[in-house]
């Protein structure tokens, strides 16, 4: 199977080509996605063309997040970068009802899904593969060399369990955590990234979201590449996506908007971790006569 096809057609092609080169004449039985960003769908309908016994799949989540933000999007980055590079209707995944799935033959191996979490994009997937300690954390974790997309976690109950995920990674002790951005050729291990990714998120935590004053665009701009002087790999962009959607009188990036993200809470953002309900006013008042 293949995680994540990526942006533009030229990469899926590209991708179909090496697919079919690893696979040795083996079918492609799947195509999973995390998340419902561009970078992570729009080439699907190439590698469908290219592998036509494969079924393209992603969380229930993730497939309603692309049907209502997918056609916009496409109209967005048309008059970006001009038509061609990606379909004027791109593939929609199915969604797929069950947590774990497993591949004909390798039944040894299950793939567990952990959904949904927060990173850069809401209702994300990460896959773990138990037996391998391996994590595919899509855009949970981004590798050392990136700036970290932090516009679509413009809340703090929204990047605080974008923490709570990384720290989910973490405690899993995985031999190796495969990044949905990383630089070619990076070194890659079971935990720089994820740090890395904790370290900003929780930077823009303290310094913008938790700020007693909401920084300017410019402030966040360069407080970044000061606090990160090695993620630089498209920062003119990312950091500045992120400076402008979060500082004040900042221009926020239309492409994203497609939901009132302050709607989302933690107590159902967080909901996998089972702390109990609180006690009851009734309750606290029976503890205390007790004392």
């Amino acid at each position: 199977m293949l995680i994540d096809p990526p942006w533009f057609t030229s990469e899926g092609e590209k991708l179909a080509a090496w697919t079919k080169e690893k696979l040795n004449g083996k079918p492609l039985n799947a195509i999973f996605t995390t998340n419902h960003h561009p970078d992570h769908t729009w080439s699907a309908h190439h590698l469908l063309g290219v592998f036509p016994e494969a079924r393209y799949y992603s969380t229930p989540q993730t497939y309603h997040n692309f049907v209502i933000s997918t056609q916009d999007k496409v109209e967005f980055w048309k008059a970006v970068v001009g038509p061609g590079h990606f379909p004027d209707v791109p593939a929609v995944p199915e969604p797929f009802n069950h947590t774990i799935f497993v591949l004909p033959g390798d039944e040894s191996s299950p793939i567990v899904l952990l959904s949904p979490l927060v990173g850069d994009a809401v209702d994300h997937a990460i896959l773990w593969l138990p037996k391998e300690r391996v994590v595919i954390a899509g855009d949970v974790v981004y590798g050392r060399k990136y700036p970290v997309l932090l516009s679509d976690a413009p809340t703090l109950d929204l990047a605080e369990s974008w923490v709570n995920a990384l720290k989910l990674i973490s405690a899993l002790e995985p031999a190796l955590v495969i990044p949905g951005h990383s630089a070619p050729g990076e070194t890659l291990d079971g935990h720089t990234d994820v740090k890395f990714t904790l370290d900003y998120v929780e930077w823009g935590i303290k310094n913008i979201l938790a700020a007693a004053e909401q920084p300017t665009p410019k402030q966040i701009y360069d407080g970044l590449l000061s606090a990160f002087p090695d993620a630089t790999r498209n920062a003119s962009f990312l950091a500045n996506v992120t400076a402008e959607s979060l500082g004040k009188d900042g221009t926020i990036w239309e492409e994203n908007i497609h939901e009132d993200l302050t709607l989302r809470k933690r107590g159902v953002l967080d909901a996998y971790i089972l702390s109990g309900k609180p006690a009851s006013a009734s309750q606290q008042a029976v503890k205390h006569s007790e004392l």
